[in-house]
């Protein structure tokens, strides 16, 4: 059986550190936006030898979005998909490949999600709504609509600034639960709890 298994590598601690920034801003975000649902941060110590991609890190809720969810429910979701991406820029200045490169990496689940809000639920502009076709429904709706990839870009780019803003008034508890590595919700909410009034006001403001 253990040979059967793929060889592994073992991170180095420069990219366990990396890859703790990354979640801890899934973490954090998770907590300001979603206090309720964020059950659990962990991290991978090794991975995969030769893969392209696979997923190294993950920051648990305990439900994905809301039986009637709405705008904002969705911009919540997209904004805590970008965190991983924007507490690596605070941090190092810029992110790795981490954030995608795969159909289940941040950046793609915040453009699905995103076009979902644009083309099928009506929180864009209009109320036409289309479903897509293929392996990869949405996408194949970015691909044949340009006026759609635009809108799509847009919305990432005004949450992804969310992200980067709350994240950088809350660096230093960015840091403190990196530096934990692997945490539970608890943990995350006793080093958040300092600044969470403050993050809940912003929240309310930019709603």
């Amino acid at each position: 059986m253990i040979n059967a298994m793929p060889p592994v590598v073992s991170f180095t601690d420069e990219q366990r550190f990396r890859l703790a920034v990354h979640e801890a801003g899934h973490a954090v975000l998770g907590h300001t936006l979603r206090p309720e649902s964020l059950v659990k941060v962990t991290i991978c110590s090794v991975r995969p030898l030769g893969a392209r991609w696979t997923q190294i890190g993950t920051t648990e809720f305990s439900y994905s979005l809301p039986l009637f969810a709405t705008a904002s429910d969705f911009e919540k979701n997209i904004t805590i998909f970008l965190g991983g991406m924007a507490a690596e820029r605070i941090v190092f200045g810029e992110h790795s490949t981490s954030a995608g490169g795969d159909v289940a990496a941040d950046l793609c689940l915040a453009t699905d999600a995103a076009t979902l809000m644009e083309r099928s639920f009506g929180f864009g502009k209009g109320l036409l709504a289309d479903l897509g076709s293929g392996g990869r429904p949405l996408e194949s709706l970015r691909l044949a609509d340009r006026a759609l990839q635009e809108s799509v870009r847009r919305r990432l780019d005004v949450l992804f600034k969310r992200a980067t803003e709350t994240l950088e008034l809350m660096r230093s508890e960015v840091e403190k639960r990196a530096a934990q590595l692997a945490v539970s919700a608890e943990e995350v909410r006793s080093i958040c709890e300092p600044g969470l009034g403050r993050m809940e006001s912003r929240e309310r403001v930019a709603s």
